[in-house]
């Protein structure tokens, strides 16, 4: 009997059944995993509505309190949350997968590789996005207008693979895109140096660089990629009049978060001290995320084992080394992300963030049953996965960004 599409689809279920998309897609990411997942968002968006501010019609006055109360009631704000897209393809030759399809054949099955690949690449680029504005912004360069260009911070080098397509532009969100694409030839890890065929136009050094499809070409463009903290929580004021889902937050710094700049400090009091931010405005920190870099400057100075956990996801008990530190409002779980920007801790409470989605966060898109979709024009079959949704944070106020000394 010939080898079908049908007898692929079954075996692909069975593979999956051993080892989830769950457990390919948190691992070794613990935002990503450790956010709410909210697997329901139909629909044109989704308002999140913020209650901003009380009645303030009170005064030692009666007659005064009746006056102001004709002026005054609660705040209501809403953010309008819309969803974006995120895909990942790959294609499978039939003779690359009948050729591996067994362990006398090849060490890797083709098929299952490249699913893997893809569902992997999705997941990084998700957990990467969650860090970031929403513009799509993967490093500056620091030095270079041609190849090899090498980034201004060298930690970025971690959302760059060989084989990526990349734009670049003056700005991240205030110019258009430069012309030609660069294609990534080869990445120094240890160095932050990026090789790469094709030409850019006038590439320049601090000009900010976006992996192709990930940023309109317009001088103000919009966010084609998740919303991360960078952008619910920037660490510069909203100008009057701006548009941030629906809201203009310039009225109210509740409705953009808290910065702290603690360049200056020992790492482990300016975590202390930036704390404070969201708990005067009534809200504790569950918990806070740095680099591997900060990291490791932390665990030097903490010296006490009773402060060092394991924090697990809950669904597929992936575990994370984390320890605690005291915060004004109860103690704060501070992890490492090799996603979180080198010098920056995000500060957040957990209760009130959540990634929105049309089902599963990152998933495979058969929809119509279809895992693998036979290619009309070639001996071979394609294979499509997908993320539709945004993050979202239903009490910015519950936010801080913490800039830390460099390391």
């Amino acid at each position: 009997m010939a080898l079908t599409l049908t007898s692929f689809d079954a075996f692909l279920k069975d593979y999956y059944e051993k080892r989830t998309p769950e457990q390919l897609v948190y691992k070794n990411r613990p935002l990503l995993a450790l956010l709410k997942k909210k697997e329901k968002f139909p629909g044109r968006r989704m308002p999140i509505p913020v209650l901003t501010s009380n009645p303030q019609s009170r005064s030692a006055d009666f007659a005064t309190t009746q006056t102001i109360a004709a002026a005054t009631s609660s705040r209501v704000d809403a953010f309008y949350l819309t969803r974006v897209k995120n895909y990942g393809t790959v294609t499978i030759d039939t003779e690359a997968m009948e050729a591996s399809g067994d362990d006398e054949g090849a060490w890797l099955e083709a098929k299952t590789t490249e699913i893997d690949g893809i569902l992997n690449t999705l997941a990084n680029d998700t957990a990467y996005d969650l860090f970031r504005g929403g513009f799509g912004a993967r490093g500056t360069v620091g030095s270079g207008t041609a190849s090899p260009i090498t980034l201004s911070v060298i930690s970025d080098v971690h959302g760059w693979e060989v084989g990526m397509q990349f734009r670049a532009s003056s700005t991240e969100s205030t110019a258009v895109l430069r012309d030609g694409t660069g294609t990534v030839t080869a990445v120094n890890r240890r160095t932050g140096v990026i090789t790469f065929s094709g030409t850019i136009t006038g590439l320049a050094v601090s000009d900010v660089l976006f992996l192709s499809g990930d940023r309109q070409d317009s001088a103000t463009p919009s966010r084609l990629k998740l919303t991360g903290l960078a952008g619910w929580c920037p660490s510069t004021a909203p100008s009057g009049g701006e548009s941030f889902y629906g809201q203009d937050r310039s009225v109210d710094s509740r409705l953009y978060g808290n910065f702290y700049n603690g360049s200056s400090e020992p790492i482990e009091d300016a975590l202390i001290e930036a704390a404070n931010r969201p708990a005067e405005l009534g809200f504790g920190l569950t918990h806070y995320i740095v680099s591997y870099p900060q990291w490791s400057k932390l665990t030097k100075n903490i010296h006490d084992s009773r402060r060092y956990i394991e924090v697990k996801e809950k669904t597929t008990e992936i575990g994370f080394p984390g320890f605690t530190i005291q915060g004004p409002m109860g103690p704060i779980t501070v992890l490492a992300d090799q996603n979180c920007q080198r010098n920056t801790a995000w500060g957040l409470n957990m209760e009130y963030c959540a990634l929105y989605t049309i089902g599963k966060a990152i998933r495979l898109i058969e929809n119509d049953g279809q895992s693998l979709l036979r290619q009309s024009n070639a001996d071979g079959v394609e294979v499509r996965a997908g993320l539709k949704g945004q993050f979202g944070c239903t009490a910015p106020a519950s936010l801080v960004q913490v800039t830390l000394a460099t390391v």
